[in-house]
């Protein structure tokens, strides 16, 4: 049976999965927030959905974004100028933000969350794990960006990346340093053997290395097609990033937590075939823009697939009527 009710002056609304869930596993969806002009409201779900009048939820004014952080384990909740972080309808931890503008945006990739306020400023909300592992309550800690550009910050967009796609060294180089850190440990392993360096290598042994060493050479090519496709095989540590769209139309992508530069596409919003780094090349002159060109206001990175590693890169213009689409792909 289907039921349908109106909701009046509903602004924006989140689901967020927390103990209270009727699900078996407890993981499902516990809650839906519904933000107003002037209000929030929680509604429980299960059989049946029903307002939720006591709980550690803000609900006195709007909520800019709600959702969950710790492997879905708490649940955060950012208004304007106060976050909130709970376990389930319990409140932990209550701050307070005094950064001169209130938050407009906020863009979230466990366990960061990334903040925009209206004068276009940028802060870092993390969840402090040490204090969990020290059977202490978790916490929000707070970071401040100080972002180089002059040009003002129009939206962000937190992402993890697990397709190893966002990195600063190549798959080869990865590779060789593993190799050689391999080659050093068995390097000390050979110089710790007493006998070898009281009375040397005996025959067999220098024929058998010999032997190792032709075997290795005849191996390199094999070793340098196989890299190509074994680099599929294994999974990438997860890397965090935010991507950051400025008035003047560039676009930057910065690594978390530290909010370092390391991609730079000057006129985002003339919408380029391909994605070209110009970090190196900014001092340059930028294309002139022309005059009345749509401005993009929105930006979201995503990962497809079972293991996330397609990444895709969607941007949105105030007309709503148009949108771009990119996909990361690996330079061979």
């Amino acid at each position: 049976m289907l039921t349908t009710f109106e909701l009046t002056g509903v602004t924006d609304m989140w689901t967020v999965i927390g103990k209270e869930s009727q699900v078996e596993d407890g993981q499902g969806h516990a809650f839906l927030i519904l933000s107003r002009a002037e209000s929030t409201m929680i509604l429980q779900t299960g059989k049946e959905i029903n307002e939720l009048d006591q709980s550690g939820f803000f609900t006195e004014g709007p909520t800019i974004f709600c959702g969950n952080l710790g492997s879905n384990k708490y649940i955060i909740q950012v208004m304007a100028n106060m976050v909130r972080l709970l376990d389930g309808s319990v409140q932990l931890q209550n701050l307070p933000l005094d950064l001169g503008s209130p938050i407009v945006h906020v863009s979230a990739a466990d366990p960061y969350l990334v903040a925009v306020t209206e004068n276009g400023q940028m802060i870092l909300l993390s969840l402090d794990k040490s204090s969990s592992r020290m059977m202490q309550k978790p916490e929000i800690s707070v970071v401040k960006a100080n972002l180089k550009s002059k040009s003002k910050l129009v939206t962000a967009c937190a992402y993890e990346d697990a397709s190893g796609l966002f990195t600063t060294e190549t798959p080869e180089e990865i590779e060789a340093t593993k190799e050689a850190t391999e080659s050093i440990v068995t390097n000390n392993a050979d110089i710790d053997d007493e006998d070898e360096l009281l009375y040397g290598e005996s025959a067999p042994s220098l024929f058998e290395k010999a032997a190792t060493e032709t075997k290795s050479s005849d191996a390199d090519g094999d070793k340098s097609l196989s890299r190509s496709w074994k680099r599929f095989l294994t999974t990438p540590n997860p890397t965090y990033w935010t991507l950051v769209l400025r008035e003047n139309g560039n676009l930057e992508i910065l690594s978390l937590p530290d909010f370092t530069v390391k991609y730079l596409i000057q006129s985002f919003n003339l919408a380029p075939n391909i994605l070209q780094d110009a970090l190196f090349s900014a001092h340059l002159a930028s294309p002139k823009e022309p005059e009345n060109l749509p401005k993009i206001n929105e930006i979201t990175m995503v990962g497809l697939g079972d293991q996330r590693r397609r990444p895709l890169l969607l941007a949105r213009y105030y007309t709503d009527k148009d949108f771009l689409l990119f996909v990361a792909f690996h330079l061979i």
